[in-house]
């Protein structure tokens, strides 16, 4: 989380590009208009302490020759570090996944068990950063025997990070939304799947 004088940086940095973008509007393309902004508002997302989100909204981004052209972002895969270890291991992630565990692998003394499903990230039981990048994802979860008392477990998340109209307890992540989504729907960010892999 970023302190109150680094926030203040990053709300002046914002001030200044909003302000050299409105007097660029004249001469600049929307797109480069929407752009500017849209780069301020990763410096203020970033100054929040949601690195995963900036680097997420970064990656969105489609060059402005390729808008109207179909042109998507890649994959974006985070692999075996520590943001998919503090994903999986958030209460509410862990005693989902444990609960699981208990149920289907631990009583039977299966040699390999998989589940999958959803699961929501949400600012109280993970973090702000994992609600605004991910919200909404599908988890698949294998437990493989590694000794009589013992098994590892590895763990896919997915999702695709894109944009809906919403409404959200906080007026900046609802505002920040919204703006992404006008974005979005003028081209000028692309949705892209998120894989996280680990184990846990």
């Amino acid at each position: 989380m970023a302190t109150d004088s680094e926030y203040e940086i990053a709300l002046n940095e914002y001030s200044s590009k909003a302000t050299k973008a409105k007097a660029k509007s004249a001469t600049a393309s929307p797109y480069q208009t929407s752009l500017s902004l849209y780069s301020a508002g990763m410096l203020l997302v970033k100054a929040a302490g949601c690195t995963h989100t900036a680097e997420s909204m970064n990656h969105a981004i489609v060059p402005e020759s390729n808008v109207g052209t179909g042109w998507t972002p890649s994959n974006y895969y985070y692999d075996h570090d520590s943001w998919g270890t503090f994903l999986t291991g958030t209460y509410g992630f862990f005693s989902l996944i444990e609960g699981k565990f208990q149920q289907s692998v631990a009583t039977s003394g299966k040699d390999i068990a998989s589940f999958s499903g959803t699961y929501e990230f949400t600012k109280d039981n993970s973090s702000l950063d994992a609600l605004t990048q991910l919200h909404y994802v599908n988890y698949s979860v294998t437990f493989v025997k590694t000794g009589t008392y013992s098994y590892s477990c590895s763990f896919l998340l997915s999702d695709v990070y894109d944009f809906d109209w919403n409404e959200y307890d906080n007026f900046a992540v609802d505002f920040g939304n919204n703006y992404c989504k006008v974005m979005q729907d003028n081209g000028y960010i692309a949705p892209f799947n998120i894989y996280i892999v680990g184990d846990m």
